[in-house]
């Protein structure tokens, strides 16, 4: 009433109408059967259910509907290129692309063919990355089951074509593909040889919605002695390096997300965002930061950070917010 008022608007349902705007602003959920009645063009090249039979195209049968939607949205904004799709997207509404990410997610994704060998060496990259060349574990943001963060819009990439996925960390490697978030993928794959990436493409192909969680004990009872070799020679540990400083530790591991607020993440500096996570105390701060929470990975991704080096970089992020440790 009081905005009514200073408004001097008089006409009652003008004055409701104007109340009700934020409310009627919030999109609405996608929906799935309406989706499904609006992807009879994109079954062309996904497939009736998302999961296209070329590895030209993707799979997005159960992908996140906050990552595809991001995608649909990228292209229509020009923030991804690719020419089949910007014609696809030309036409499609905000509630259009929630309609159709509803859709897809709801389906189911099936496994694809995959060179068990060189699965073994991709299996070790997602799960304690490299840390000879200072490559994060996948699983730091794409989750230990590789199902990916829906919060953080970072996709799920089980059963995934191995040639699509080799292409896309390639074409980040390259700089072609920039719509990642503060430059998380290009950073990675530009750390990766091509042998790193056709590893990590074929274990996430033979990955289907119903195979055993990856990294489970009857994952290794079936390697051969050369797939255990290349496992160990993978993950060996590289010879100690001196200490990382709190702020070299922010710069590569913490920076992505806290110097725009990403995901949720606290800003660096900003005073009351930190606050409330400081006054948790130190030790849970630590552990959050070690054990990873909500879309934050372990370690910030970078699973080679020791506990001291973890605990220099929040103390200067508290620091730099103005406030005690």
């Amino acid at each position: 009433m009081h905005y009514c008022r200073a408004m001097k608007i008089t006409n009652p349902l003008l004055s409701i109408a104007l109340l009700l705007a934020p409310v009627l602003a919030v999109q609405a959920a996608g929906d799935p059967e309406a989706g499904k009645s609006k992807s009879a063009a994109c079954a062309g090249c996904h497939g009736p259910d998302g999961n296209s039979p070329s590895a030209e195209f993707p799979k997005i049968a159960g992908q996140h509907a906050s990552y595809i939607e991001k995608q649909l949205k990228d292209y229509k904004e020009g923030r991804r290129e690719n020419a089949i799709m910007l014609g696809m997207v030309a036409g499609l509404s905000p509630q259009d692309m929630a309609d159709l990410a509803a859709y897809y997610a709801a389906q189911t994704a099936t496994a694809s063919p995959a060179d068990q060998k060189l699965a073994l060496g991709g299996k070790a990259l997602h799960w304690g990355g490299d840390t000879h060349k200072d490559i994060a574990a996948c699983m730091a943001c794409h989750g230990p089951d590789a199902r990916g963060n829906p919060m953080a819009k970072f996709p799920t990439l089980r059963g995934q074509h191995a040639a699509y996925t080799e292409k896309t960390l390639k074409a980040f490697r390259a700089g072609e593909r920039n719509n990642d978030l503060n430059e998380m993928m290009r950073r990675v794959a530009g750390k990766m040889s091509d042998k790193d990436i056709a590893a990590v493409a074929a274990y996430y192909s033979g990955l289907g919605a119903g195979t055993p969680a990856p990294g489970t004990p009857g994952d290794q009872a079936a390697a051969g002695p050369a797939e255990e070799e290349a496992a160990k020679e993978a993950t060996a540990k590289p010879p100690a390096a001196a200490s990382k400083s709190g702020d070299e530790v922010i710069k590569t591991a913490c920076a992505a997300c806290h110097a725009t607020g990403a995901a949720g993440a606290p800003k660096l500096g900003d005073t009351a965002a930190w606050e409330p996570r400081a006054a948790k105390g130190l030790d849970t701060l630590l552990h959050n930061s070690i054990t990873g929470i909500g879309a934050m990975p372990p370690r910030g991704g970078h699973m080679n950070l020791s506990d001291d080096e973890v605990r220099k970089a929040v103390v200067v992020m508290l620091e730099r917010a103005g406030l005690n440790p």
